[in-house]
């Protein structure tokens, strides 16, 4: 196709960078009961709601908080790197 690695991950960063915005979102959000509900219809039954008392739909809910936490706690992360990157910056210029 004539695409690098590198360009397929610029345009999914750019890609997932307009998925973020706030318009976006608002307009992304009435999807995510659909995503709840149909990961918890794919989910566990009956057996596995006696023994966890946690129907598959909170799972599914659950499993996608998760996601949301590690893509937060990456972004931190990625700050305080970008953080200590542009105050190393700093310091090299000011020599």
């Amino acid at each position: 196709m004539g695409v690098t690695g590198n360009m397929v991950r610029q345009i999914q960063a750019t890609a997932l960078r307009e998925l973020r915005k706030p318009s976006r979102t608002d307009q992304l959000r009435p999807f995510l009961d659909e995503v709840i509900y149909s990961k918890g219809i794919r989910g566990g039954g009956n057996r596995a709601f006696s023994r966890t008392w946690t129907s598959s739909t909170e799972w599914a809910a659950l499993d996608i908080l998760q996601v949301q936490e590690e893509n937060e706690r990456r972004m931190r992360e990625l700050i305080e790197i970008r953080k200590k990157e542009y105050q190393s910056r700093r310091v090299l210029e000011k020599s």
